[in-house]
């Protein structure tokens, strides 16, 4: 197992992307902490799926947009595993609305939790990876930091933040053999993308602008957080990895 005893803080993963990386994880022999708003009611569902795979699951509820409580997270962490290896900021928060409508609170809100929470987390379990001189953080960023998506974009400049931030905290923690990287997912086929899909013009429009002509899968983005938790990504740090099956390649089909 490439993750053998291993103990792994996967943010937001109560549902989709980030339970598709926690149960990745733990296929791979790593203990996990599950961190979620309280209210987030898949949590323990999801704690039942990583003890599947006869790993423990500690489930951590937590607003990760504060930084009382990502401290609070690390030191539960610590208490139930006794050591922090692998750190997956995967807690996200979007609003799909014209700039000129959206509200300052929502505005603050997506910042507070793409942004912010996943340096907080950064900051909060950093002391112990440098204490052991090794440590894995995985940011989950999105091609939209990219393209400009109508309609979404504080949630395209958030996750733009977090490109630079991976960037930054890549150089910093380097000299403590700590790798950072994100890994920035295209349309991923979640709970409520599939509800999107509903719409069948917008799946055939992803397909169509697809060279692979398929859809990510939560499990694709899964793979690649495993191969970076892994020893096998040491030498990949400040890398943004884009998994799109090639989405974003693609140039206009008329020039």
């Amino acid at each position: 197992m490439l993750l053998d005893g291993k103990v792994a803080i996967v943010t937001g993963a109560a549902g989709g992307i980030g339970r598709a990386i926690s149960l990745a994880l733990a296929a791979e022999g790593a203990s996990l902490a599950l961190v979620d708003l309280p209210q987030a009611v898949a949590m323990e569902a999801a704690a039942e799926q990583v003890r599947g795979h006869g790993r423990p699951a500690h489930v951590i509820p937590a607003d990760i947009s504060r930084a009382p409580q990502t401290r609070h997270m690390a030191a539960s962490v610590l208490q139930e595993f006794g050591r922090i290896d692998i750190l997956v900021n995967n807690a996200g928060l979007t609003n799909r609305a014209p700039v000129l409508e959206i509200t300052e609170e929502k505005l603050r809100q997506i910042f507070d939790v793409d942004v912010f929470g996943a340096l907080f987390c950064s900051q909060a379990v950093a002391p112990h990876m440098i204490a052991q001189q090794r440590g894995k953080i995985i940011n989950i960023s999105s091609v939209s930091a990219e393209l400009a998506t109508r309609n979404m974009t504080p949630y395209c400049a958030a996750k733009a933040a977090v490109n630079m931030l991976t960037r930054g905290l890549a150089v910093e923690f380097a000299p403590h053999n700590i790798c950072v990287n994100a890994i920035a997912p295209g349309v991923v086929e979640t709970e409520r993308v599939h509800a999107r899909f509903a719409n069948p013009r917008n799946k055939e429009d992803v397909l169509a602008r697809t060279p692979r002509g398929t859809i990510t899968q939560p499990a694709d983005v899964g793979n690649v957080a495993v191969w970076l938790a892994s020893d096998f990504a040491n030498e990949i740090s400040g890398q943004i990895i884009v998994v799109d099956g090639g989405y974003t390649l693609q140039g206009p089909e008329w020039w």
